[in-house]
């Protein structure tokens, strides 16, 4: 294999956790617009973690012992990392229209915006998209999962042991200004674990759960409900972006696994539903454009943005406006949330060509800005340079660099 080459292979996908998923984003999308301190603790105490979980839900433990660190690794860059990149970039446009136009924030030079991209931690940088957080710190707990995983070699309690350790660092770690959000990864390994045992457990019973009565299934969702609703009244708010766990570290467990398990129980009654199963396809656009877009209507509309008789109807529009987005991004832009099993058709290429230029728009302007002064000439000298750079950077990306569009390395015709 040539190095550099992109060779994974495209995932079997799960309806129910697809559909999961897509329930899961509702509640982040929810969780950022004003909505009143109850339903916000009980949001934030799970929803996080339940993304966390869904992802050990896809882990297959004897893949993952045998495929090498490196191979890890690679993965991981080029389904999350990299379209982490593409996405902040993305929405830098929308980052200036934020808090250069609607609101000036003079406190934050547009360089330091290329800081924030790279250390994906708002406690250090501002990024375009803050939320994006997630993808980089998903990448190290899949990192750190997979060598439990092979220090452990499967065996469940030793995996148990090394990840009560994670658990205890994440609680006790002091780094909440850490690139990546490294604390949080600590923590996220936990319940990449606990979604692995979660999905085991309904393999392994999937036929009682299923002879269960209505009475009995909703009896037990209505029990692990209260206990949730208990914890999360214990323990407070919570957020794992700040390493924050509330009061009690136990009751933030309790209240992530309870609640979560609540959602799972629900969602896997539910029958396939092709536009719910289709978001969950397609979360990562979902996470990068959200907050920018809830950011920009607060701005508009301060008054109503803090009306909960207003924020919370325009979460349910939001969530289902993004739809016809995921739909441009999934068959012109793929490369940029994680796809790699597509065809170079007419109009993905001309899509390469448009969104690289677009994403150097902003990162050039950023660089140039403190030698600009507006005027005519200024305007021409800067779109001549921004082709130039756009046709180069397209150039060497094909040529030397196919990864960034995640494609695998062109071999050579003596090969």
């Amino acid at each position: 294999m040539e190095a550099g080459a992109v060779t994974l292979q495209k995932k079997t996908r799960i309806v129910w956790i697809d559909q999961l998923r897509a329930v899961a984003f509702f509640f982040v999308v929810l969780g950022h617009v004003t909505i009143p301190d109850t339903m916000r603790n009980i949001i934030y105490s799970f929803h996080m973690p339940l993304f966390f979980m869904i992802s050990g839900m896809t882990v297959n433990l004897d893949k993952l012992e045998q495929m090498p660190i490196w191979e890890t690794i690679k993965k991981q860059f080029f389904r999350l990392i990299v379209p982490y990149i593409w996405l902040n970039l993305l929405m830098f446009p929308q980052w200036v229209l934020n808090f250069r136009i609607l609101e000036y924030k003079e406190s934050v030079p547009l360089p330091e915006i290329f800081k924030g991209i790279f250390v994906a931690n708002s406690r250090l940088y501002e990024s375009p998209s803050n939320a994006l957080w997630f993808i980089p710190t998903l990448a190290i707990a899949n990192i750190l999962f997979a060598l439990v995983v092979k220090f452990s070699k499967k065996d469940l309690r030793w995996m148990a042991v090394v990840i009560g350790v994670f658990a205890l660092a994440g609680f006790s770690s002091k780094m909440e200004k850490m690139i990546w959000h490294l604390d949080a990864a600590l923590t996220a390994v936990v319940f990449l674990f606990i979604g692995y045992l979660i999905v085991r457990y309904f393999k392994q019973n999937d036929d009682k759960i299923k002879a269960l009565s209505a009475v009995k299934y909703t009896g037990i969702v209505l029990l692990f409900l209260a206990v949730g609703l208990y914890a999360v009244r214990t323990n407070g708010y919570i957020s794992m972006a700040s390493n924050n766990f509330g009061k009690y570290l136990i009751w933030f467990y309790i209240a992530a696994v309870t609640m979560s398990i609540v959602v799972v129980l629900i969602v896997r009654l539910l029958p396939k539903i092709r536009w719910l199963t289709y978001i969950g396809c397609n979360t990562l656009i979902y996470l990068a454009v959200h907050v920018p877009v809830i950011r920009t209507f607060e701005r508009l509309f301060p008054e109503q943005m803090k009306d909960y008789r207003y924020s919370i109807p325009f979460a349910i529009l939001l969530y289902f406006a993004i739809v016809p987005l995921c739909f441009i991004f999934d068959h012109w832009f793929p490369y940029m949330i994680g796809k790699m099993d597509y065809k170079n058709t007419k109009s993905i290429v001309a899509g390469k060509y448009l969104m690289t230029a677009f994403c150097l728009a902003m990162p050039l302007y950023a660089i140039i800005n403190p030698y600009f002064k507006f005027s005519l000439h200024s305007v021409l000298i800067f779109l001549v340079i921004w082709i130039l750079v756009s046709a180069a950077a397209i150039i060497i990306a094909q040529r030397f660099m196919p990864w960034v569009y995640l494609q695998p390395k062109r071999k050579r015709a003596d090969a």
